[in-house]
């Protein structure tokens, strides 16, 4: 008794000190929700989804390489009339030199149904293909993700109603311990272990908290949303429940599937190689002719395989008026025109061409391998992604099933409060359950919801949230 007495002076002060902490921390808790000056707003997924698929960071670098893609397009292109014009000139100071000048003004003009696509062109078009699909690969990938982050945030904002709930009953439940306590019908242990279950319950909803904070700042940077302001996030969906069709998303894989994409463009790419390495040794064939005046000349020449014309005009000035022609071997010494043919053939070149032919020959087969294997991985991705959603939908409805219990449970409890036959303490475990039920219930749907959009992403579809969602309400 006398050490009973000893602690109990101690524990009083303790439980005011406790409370106090429980009190504050509570309010700084609910800060959030608290601070907003109007009436929060509600953030839909759908306007996150829109978001992230515009201002995402990796959707604005993808977006930078498709622009790139285009400048080099238009670089390799040369389908108007944009001539390159080049001015030099010396001045001479000291001995017996000239002082003078020279302007060039040259193009190559594409002359349509001649010829062959140049290997430069073909590469660029394949390169803003390839970056406008990588594009779009990113920005399902932003959306993916940021749906995730979109309801991690909701899973955390319901542990944080949990961890409320439960540090509340552990408080509760501390005070009774107290009062047992003072009367001789708890043990010190009792105590100590009430306090213990409280501060840890403490610790666990500052945790929680933290972490909401965390994940609504990762939700912002994901989404290129600024979350500073007070919003509420859309908190519960209905799902469309149809069942996938293997058929259908196998075939869009096979005609659409980014990865299948790729290697299509690879082998495109490793086919330009084969055939520019087989038009080395081929022979080429051109016409050339050029016009020699005294201060100026012009140039024009073509060649096989795109008989794309050249031509050149340049004019030299010097101190002397005196003409210096260009040095071309075909050209005529003096004034005057000219025109011939040219052949250029390397009928050996020590076997360096027939090794590179056989290496891009190599390359060629691997890619074809490796479009094989993908699309039977792609198969196996989409019975996957497909057995994952139906797994899901057996975790909702489970749920479902136990969120009814505790619904009725709650219910129940909260008609025996009105009625004096429990106390509070009992109603509030009620609820603390009901909460968890929630929490269950929400994992299940958001998990499902993301098994949906993952087996669009799979199959190479883009993710339409008007496909995955019937409707959209806010749950209690």
């Amino acid at each position: 008794m006398e050490t009973r007495s000893r602690f109990r002076g101690f524990y009083q002060i303790m439980f005011l000190v406790l409370l106090g902490l429980g009190l504050g921390l509570s309010a700084s808790l609910t800060a959030f929700s608290e601070e907003s000056s109007g009436i929060p707003r509600l953030l839909t997924l759908q306007e996150v989804v829109f978001s992230a698929a515009e201002k995402n960071p990796s959707v604005l670098d993808a977006l930078d390489v498709v622009e790139i893609a285009r400048s080099n397009l238009l670089l390799a292109r040369e389908g108007e009339f944009d001539p390159v014009v080049t001015v030099s000139g010396n001045l001479a100071l000291l001995g017996d030199l000239t002082s003078g000048g020279e302007i060039s003004i040259k193009d190559t003009i594409p002359i349509a149904g001649l010829g062959k696509e140049p290997v430069a062109l073909e590469r660029a078009e394949i390169s803003l293909a390839q970056a406008e699909q990588a594009l779009s690969v990113t920005r399902q990938e932003a959306i993916y993700q940021v749906m995730g982050a979109f309801f991690t945030v909701l899973r955390s904002e319901r542990a944080l109603e949990a961890a409320r709930l439960a540090e509340d009953i552990a408080r509760t439940t501390l005070i009774d311990t107290g009062i047992r306590f003072e009367l001789g019908n708890a043990s010190q242990q009792d105590l100590w272990q009430a306090e213990q279950n409280y501060l840890e319950a403490q610790g666990s909803t500052a945790q929680v908290w933290s972490g909401l904070l965390n994940h609504r700042k990762k939700l912002g940077l994901v989404s290129g949303l600024n979350l500073d302001e007070e919003v509420i996030l859309q908190r519960d969906f209905t799902v469309r429940m149809d069942k996938p069709d293997r058929t259908v998303y196998l075939q869009y894989a096979q005609e659409r599937h980014p990865t299948l994409f790729d290697l299509v463009f690879e082998r495109e790419r490793a086919d330009l190689s084969l055939e520019e390495t087989l038009g080395e040794r081929r022979p080429k064939i051109g016409i050339f002719a050029s016009l020699v005046e005294d201060q100026w000349s012009l140039s024009l020449r073509t060649q096989n395989p795109e008989w794309d014309l050249d031509w050149e005009i340049q004019g030299r000035f010097y101190g002397d008026d005196s003409l210096s022609t260009a040095v071309d071997s075909f050209a005529p010494s003096s004034n005057g025109w000219g025109a011939g043919i040219e052949v250029i053939w390397v009928p050996f070149d020590g076997g360096t061409g027939r090794e590179q032919e056989r290496q891009e020959r190599i390359k060629i087969e691997k890619i074809e391998r490796s479009i094989q294997y993908q699309g039977s991985k792609v198969e196996i991705d989409i019975d996957g992604a497909i057995q994952a959603v139906f797994d899901a939908e057996n975790r909702l409805f489970l749920s479902e099933l136990g969120l009814k219990i505790e619904e009725a449970n709650s219910q129940a409890r909260s008609q025996q409060l009105e009625q004096g036959f429990i106390t509070d303490r009992e109603y509030r475990q009620a609820a603390y359950q009901l909460t968890l039920a929630w929490m269950n219930h929400d994992i299940a749907l958001t998990d499902l919801i993301l098994s949906r959009a993952r087996l669009e992403q799979v199959s190479g579809r883009n993710i339409q949230l008007e496909t995955i969602l019937e409707t959209a309400v806010i749950a209690p």
